[in-house]
């Protein structure tokens, strides 16, 4: 090597930072696709698939061609498993055309899991990824607010059922504390934002009157100020050392 070349490690990075639009544009795509998807849909489960595998391929295709070795960890082998568990269990299925669609659909979350591990600097398609999710959940929840004062039906925006809808927003209420815990303190114009939106999506699980979605998102809280113990606690310990 002389001393104008970068390592693989390095030269890989510029490689897919050229193509980390595509890779997000894929994903947003995707995500789309699977708002329509209902459980039914064909041809949206079709789309997001055919975007989920296109950004893997493209992340592979872009990594081999800088040289880069893939890292195998634990838990990109265990979405593996996990994945391959799903397909093998359509073996015993009374009704392999439903077990198909399960098999693939939830399929989704391992390609995706892989793109995110595979990619690196990856920073960029978080952003773009989540703020699309989070405005989409914002639209979701005002339509939510519409169905249920002004038309007076029940508010499951655009999904098939307010379950889905309310199962949605938590996720999006877990992920959105943990943002507001992390941002800076200086950031305080965001941390307002995120307050208020986060007390927008609550409201909204609220008006959603399930009891599945309140014990998720009591699950989900738990949880989230379980591991923010904890971590907190770790970095005490370190800070003392």
């Amino acid at each position: 090597m002389d001393g104008n070349s970068l390592p693989a490690s390095e030269a890989v990075i510029p490689i897919i930072g050229h193509r980390r639009a595509e890779i997000s544009i894929l994903l947003v795509l995707a995500f789309l696709f699977s708002v329509f998807f209902k459980g039914q849909n064909i041809y949206a489960l079709l789309g997001t698939m055919s975007c989920l595998v296109l950004a893997l391929v493209t992340v592979l295709y872009f990594t081999y061609q800088g040289k880069e070795d893939i890292l195998v960890s634990a838990v990109s082998i265990m979405v593996l498993a996990l994945t391959l568990l799903l397909f093998v269990s359509i073996l015993w299925s009374r009704i392999p055309y439903l077990s198909i669609l399960t098999s693939w659909w939830l399929g989704a979350f391992g390609l995706l899991c892989w793109i995110l591990i595979l990619t690196p600097r990856k920073e960029a398609i978080y952003k773009t990824f989540l703020g699309v999710v989070f405005v989409f959940g914002g639209i979701q929840g005002f339509l939510a607010l519409y169905q249920f004062f002004l038309q007076q039906t029940l508010p499951n925006g655009l999904f098939l059922y307010k379950n889905l809808l309310g199962s949605f927003l938590v996720l999006q209420i877990f992920v959105l504390s943990g943002l507001f815990f992390i941002l800076p303190e200086e950031k305080k114009r965001t941390h307002y934002i995120l307050l208020s939106f986060l007390f927008f999506l609550t409201f909204v699980v609220g008006v959603i009157q399930s009891r599945g979605v309140y014990l998720s998102f009591f699950l989900a809280m738990v949880l989230f100020f379980g591991i923010g113990h904890y971590l907190q606690a770790k970095r005490r310990l370190i800070l003392t050392l």
